[in-house]
């Protein structure tokens, strides 16, 4: 999408519809974010995929597997509100093994103390 995305830059607002699931409309949003293009575009779902959280949560059901569907879906697309979406992601990491402590001496305390 991206290369598709960047026809849109010059424009104050506009509208894209991501016919697809949660992976595309994710994949659609980064490019989005990518060009900086966030505060110009609206963003619509036709449900197309398989978990299809995000369209059931922003009220475009949960699956569109009727064509005679897909006028409605286009009217409702024409008259829809906006809603603010927060995204954000989590890095996870594994921390480097350390070494447990060195053994006290016998004249610094008790060796038999286990760290």
């Amino acid at each position: 999408p991206l290369a598709r995305l960047r026809l849109f830059q010059k424009f104050s607002t506009f509208r894209i519809l991501v016919c697809g699931g949660d992976g595309s409309v994710g994949w659609v949003l980064s490019e989005i974010d990518a060009l900086g293009l966030h505060k110009q575009c609206q963003l619509g779902v036709l449900p197309l995929g398989t978990g299809n959280d995000l369209a059931r949560v922003l009220g475009w059901g949960s699956l569109c597997d009727d064509d005679t569907q897909l006028l409605q879906i286009l009217e409702k697309l024409e008259r829809a509100t906006t809603k603010m979406l927060d995204r954000w992601s989590v890095l996870t990491y594994e921390a480097p093994k350390q070494s447990p402590p060195a053994a006290k001496d016998e004249e610094e305390g008790d060796a038999n103390i286990q760290v």
